[in-house]
């Protein structure tokens, strides 16, 4: 099951009421892979398979489909490396499958 949280709801921000609770829990920053732009907006999934949306303009203007982000108290920023981390990893897997 797939949770979906919207970030357009007005007076929520998801993004800063799941920071509060990690850093109450003491855990490491959430990221977020963008899966795809959708108009003005850029769908979010991390690795819990949860689906955030949120506005193209609150990330970077660099950030493109498959970019990974670390969310902070500030908005999101890029991971460059967790970005070539997980792009060897496919294509480790597609080098396999091929093989």
């Amino acid at each position: 099951m797939t949770a979906r949280i919207e970030h357009r709801t007005e007076g929520f921000d998801p993004l800063r009421a799941r920071l509060r609770l990690a850093s109450d829990r003491q855990e490491s920053p959430m990221i977020w892979v963008i899966d795809r732009f959708e108009g003005e907006y850029a769908v979010l999934e991390n690795s819990r398979r949860e689906i955030l949306e949120v506005k193209r303009s609150e990330l970077p203007p660099q950030a493109q489909a498959g970019d990974a982000l670390t969310a902070t108290k500030d908005g999101y920023r890029l991971n460059p490396g967790e970005t070539a981390k997980r792009k060897a990893e496919i294509e480790a897997l597609t080098k396999d499958l091929w093989a």
